[in-house]
């Protein structure tokens, strides 16, 4: 209940968000910060922690493996985070041209999500 209470919050924002350009919200990032920004997103944490501990540490305990598997989970994250924000600056132009629809369908769909919780 708490999760689906979540994400209608999530749903709720996204919906009444307005339209913002890149520009404005990206003022004084910098690649430097960003890359920092990496070290403590919880997601890439828990994505190496979870890869190596299932895939890796069962099999083999040898360190060569867990670097080298380690780096590969590094360039594997590199690459998507690279598609992802070329994906996001070729669609840029669609998400300030149709932001409203794009948010209340994103909107609608964590509804979705949050009802087949409790459902």
């Amino acid at each position: 209940m708490v999760g689906a209470a979540y994400i209608v919050w999530l749903a709720w924002g996204i919906a009444t968000s307005g339209n913002k350009t890149a520009a404005k919200d990206s003022e004084g990032i910098t690649a430097l910060s960003g890359f920092g920004l990496q070290f403590v997103n919880v997601k890439i944490i828990l994505y190496g922690v979870t890869s190596i501990s299932t895939f890796v540490l069962p099999n083999t305990q040898e360190l060569v493996w867990i670097i080298a598997t380690s780096l590969l989970l590094a360039l594997i994250a590199l690459i998507c985070n690279l598609i992802w924000a070329i994906a996001g600056k070729l669609l840029q132009s669609q998400f300030q041209k149709h932001g409203r629809a794009i948010n209340i369908t994103l909107a609608a769909t964590l509804l979705y999500c949050a009802f087949q919780l409790i459902a």
